[in-house]
């Protein structure tokens, strides 16, 4: 170990905006102890390697089991530390991993930075600190009660567990002292948010307080299931857009899986009004003309029909949805769709044809996608800048639209005015407006 610095460490997360919230708070601990986030320009490799891990689906187990092997490769001298849903499943569902220096199970995350503060010296350093954020996560609630028949997590996750709203408000407040432009509120399942404090509460609620409570410019949501868009959500939006500040973000990523109502039964799914949600959804937009919508999609789910498939694409170009993360069903050991599989309950889909599901999904969401971003062109947004990439600034609008800023000057980490001017390759193309939003903490 290089006796210049103090012992370094390189975190990385796949998965979920849950994963992404915990290993940064993994990082901000391990900094507070007075290890130093390592980077390309020392001339050492990182001394530890975190990897936050998922097992969601088939695809993603691999993915896991890909990224260990990698790191152990790529970073053979280093200490490896392997944390997330894999360590749980590992020990719960017995999968295989790959063998890592030190394996850590959810629940005990929190723990990494003492764990490895008695493993590496550190009282002859003192602390560092990392280089600014703009965006945040915030992980409000942890845990599943609803048992989907498809999902693994609530036997990785546990029960639902929610933050308080005061330690929530803390949280933020803490941020925007350092310099934080915008919060994502994340969790396992935010329907259950609140639910088990005294008083119960909801995420309506919780908005209202951080909008009341809070300065911070820009409040994202993370994936929402359908049941949680009701008129007072939709009314708590409609009215932020005709303040002058817009704090809130104009979009929903909503984890619909399908459009189907037998499909959603089958699943376990909260139970929604699909027909509701849908007029909800027609009237945000067209109260909101720039609301983005986003969803996660399964396709090929037991026993999904060519005419459930068609409900969830007239679903889909129904609700005007421009974003998708399309999942083809995979079975995993110890839910309920897997043991119906396999005692012949339930058929399987043929692969084929998930495939050509997907296919076609795909194809309907990018021509919504192109129709959503001309109807874009010339409207004025918020873009929070998140840093120069070649000969073009990369940015955030607050619809979650990434856009391209062609520009000489050098512009601000910071939320400017920006006009949509083209589109191509997935990504607007904007200019500047001239006149940085400076928020009131700054």
């Amino acid at each position: 170990m290089n006796s210049n610095h103090p012992p370094t460490f390189l975190c990385h997360s796949l998965g979920c905006r849950v994963n992404q919230a915990e290993i940064n708070q993994i990082k901000r601990s391990l900094i507070k102890a007075g290890f130093l986030p390592w980077s390309e320009k020392l001339k050492d490799k990182p001394n530890i390697i975190i990897l936050n891990t998922c097992v969601v689906t088939q695809k993603a187990e691999r993915e896991t089991r890909k990224e260990i092997r990698h790191l152990k490769k790529e970073f053979p001298q280093s200490f490896l530390v392997v944390t997330g849903c894999a360590v749980n499943a590992k020990n719960q569902l017995k999968i295989k991993l790959p063998n890592a220096d030190l394996s850590v199970q959810n629940q005990n995350k929190k723990k990494i930075s003492q764990i490895l503060a008695q493993k590496f010296p550190l009282n002859k350093y003192s602390n560092v600190f990392t280089k600014k954020r703009q965006r945040a996560f915030i992980k409000i609630q942890d845990g599943c009660n609803q048992f989907c028949t498809f999902c693994i997590v609530p036997y990785l996750r546990g029960q639902s567990k929610s933050k308080s709203v005061a330690q929530i408000i803390k949280e933020i407040k803490k941020l925007e002292k350092e310099g934080i432009l915008e919060i994502t509120l994340c969790g396992i399942n935010l329907s259950l948010f609140g639910q088990d404090l005294k008083p119960k509460v909801n995420l309506v609620e919780l908005l209202k307080k951080i909008l009341q409570e809070t300065q911070i410019p820009r409040i994202s949501l993370s994936s929402i299931t359908p049941n949680l868009i009701n008129k007072k959500l939709i009314n708590l939006y409609t009215n932020d857009w005709k303040n002058d500040s817009r704090r809130l973000s104009s979009y929903f990523h909503i984890a619909l899986q399908s459009g189907s109502e037998k499909i959603l039964t089958k699943m376990n799914r909260p139970k929604a009004n699909l027909k509701k949600l849908q007029k909800l959804l027609q009237y945000i937009k067209q109260e909101i003309p720039q609301f983005n919508l986003r969803a996660d999609i399964i396709v090929g789910f037991p026993g999904e029909t060519k005419k459930d498939f068609r409900t969830t694409l007239h679903y889909i170009e129904d609700c005007r949805i421009a974003f998708a993360h399309i999942f083809r069903y995979s079975p995993r050991p110890g839910t309920t769709a897997y043991k119906m599989i396999k005692d012949n309950q339930w058929q399987e889909v043929p692969e084929k044809t998930k495939k050509e599901r997907s296919k076609k999904l795909r194809n309907l969401v990018e021509k919504i996608r192109q129709e959503e971003a001309k109807e874009l062109i010339g409207q004025n947004l918020n873009c929070l800048i998140l840093g120069k990439q070649k000969n073009y600034w990369r940015g955030l609008t607050e619809n979650f639209w990434e856009v391209r800023i062609k520009s000489q000057k050098k512009l601000s980490k910071k939320i400017i005015p920006i006009q949509i001017t083209g589109y191509q390759n997935g990504k607007l193309d904007c200019k500047t407006l001239g006149i940085t939003i400076e928020p009131s903490f700054c």
